[in-house]
């Protein structure tokens, strides 16, 4: 988020955990206060970060945020994953700890995060048990990693330990603008009574004002980099700046009706002067306005079976910007292109073999049917295998699976089925997080995606 910031990693859990001594001398080093290790770093830290925690109260743990606090340092951590009261646990209930929940793609409360009156704001936490965006991906924090063999990747992962490092990452760009910014003015900007400015650093979530899932509300970073440049003085140059949430609507094949929520994410005054649609089955309302919602429906009548896409326009004095809708009509046939042959395969959950195999392409609108298949509860999957070693589930091959790869469902087939559409993406570096499963305890996504013998294996030529 703040990527001219430096880091400096402060390691106080192992395998075997930590104790509360490791995390009190850990905030005292990183601070450049006195510690056990009788060092201090030639440069202390601006923020400090713990994504960490558990049930209790430490008053050595409240000592050290307390002297941190009071060399100047910017305290955050996260409000744990235990969907419990975020005011039991350490250091999240600690005095001058700003404490963040987690939310999810659609801005909602993440299940698993903790809530309570000790929340002060939220940040993306992620739900790798979704797939709200369609893009056929878990809705986790895509995070970088390292293994001990001494390699690089990216996972995805949920948590407030992901939403924490938000805040932070925000409080350093607005120390990037205003050295001077200290805990007390992070603490005034979060509750909007700072007297150097009015901008908003949050975007307020569920009952107005600081409520006990969202604090005051979700991290707005370009807020936050003005509202810190008001109080030094400095002219940002940032006008209104239009904003969609969601980015994108999928509306299947039976929803009429969605919603876009405008926001504004730069200066004061957004005007929506005009709103229009690409597509005649598909209507929004109001056409003008400022920030709000504008309810979006569509009309399937008289469209043949398919795919189809659109988008919702908006012109404002903060940009433009295009919305993509889209639906799904009767049996969908897929578009977006030729890449070759897919192979759907048809997948026995119990065996975890493929069991029946369908070759689709693309002058065929990638249609897919399997007749003498025998009746069953069955997994469907669908991919690429450019490299022709009959796995279809390789990094740099396509692969997508019913309804998403994300969630993939068992669809029963004791009797006939059509209308399954569903999308293909192509795979980079990226494995399942550690406990996600499809199936519901089946294979895992890593698992399937393994090159040393997964489940989505082609049966033929």
């Amino acid at each position: 988020i703040a990527w001219n910031s430096k880091i400096m990693p402060i390691r106080v859990l192992g395998n075997g955990g930590g104790t509360e001594f490791d995390i009190v001398q850990g905030i005292l080093f990183s601070a450049g206060l006195e510690n056990s290790s009788g060092t201090v770093p030639a440069d202390a830290a601006d923020i400090i970060n713990m994504s960490l925690g558990g049930q209790g109260f430490s008053q050595a743990e409240q000592d050290a945020i307390t002297s941190a606090r009071a060399a100047g340092v910017i305290v955050i951590a996260a409000a744990g994953n235990e969907s419990d009261n975020a005011d039991l646990y350490t250091p999240a209930a600690l005095d001058g700890v700003v404490t963040v929940s987690a939310v999810g793609y659609d801005r909602g409360l993440a299940p698993y995060s903790n809530f309570g009156s000790t929340v002060e704001v939220a940040a993306p936490g992620g739900d790798t048990n979704a797939d709200k965006n369609g893009d056929t991906y878990p809705d986790g924090i895509l995070s970088s990693l390292a293994g001990d063999d001494g390699t690089f990747t990216y996972d995805f992962y949920q948590g407030t330990s992901m939403a924490a490092p938000h805040v932070a990452g925000v409080a350093a760009l607005m120390k990037s603008v205003n050295p001077n910014l200290g805990p007390a003015d992070f603490d005034q900007l979060l509750a909007g009574t700072h007297a150097g400015t009015s901008i908003a650093i949050v975007d307020d979530l569920g009952a107005t004002g600081k409520d006990i899932s969202f604090g005051y509300g979700m991290i707005n970073a370009l807020g936050a980099v003005r509202a810190a440049a008001a109080i030094a003085g400095v002219e940002t140059g940032v006008g209104p700046v239009i904003r969609s949430v969601p980015s994108s609507l999928d509306l299947g094949s039976d929803d009429p009706n969605g919603t876009l929520v405008i926001t504004n994410v730069g200066a004061e005054g957004l005007v929506v002067s005009g709103v229009t649609t690409s597509e005649t089955w598909m209507t929004v309302s109001p056409t003008s306005g400022g920030e709000g919602t504008y309810p979006v429906r569509v009309d399937r009548t008289g469209l043949a079976d398919g795919v189809y896409t659109g988008t919702v326009d908006f012109s404002s004095n903060g940009g433009s910007l295009s919305v993509t809708v889209r639906i799904s009509v009767g049996d969908e046939v897929a578009t977006g292109g030729d890449v070759g042959t897919l192979y759907v395969l048809v997948v026995d959950v119990e065996a975890l073999a493929s069991v029946d195999q369908f070759n689709a392409i693309a002058a065929e609108g990638y249609a897919f049917s399997f007749p003498s298949l025998p009746a069953g509860v069955y997994g469907v999957f669908a991919g690429t295998d450019m490299d022709n070693d009959t796995l279809i589930d390789d990094e740099g091959e396509g692969l997508g699976g019913f309804p998403t790869l994300a969630e993939v469902s068992e669809v029963d087939l004791t009797v006939d089925r059509s209308g399954l559409n569903f999308g293909i993406s192509y795979l980079i570096n990226v494995q399942a997080p550690s406990g996600f499963r499809v199936f519901g305890g089946g294979a895992s996504s890593a698992e399937l995606r393994s090159s040393g013998g997964g489940v989505l294996r082609r049966i033929s030529d």
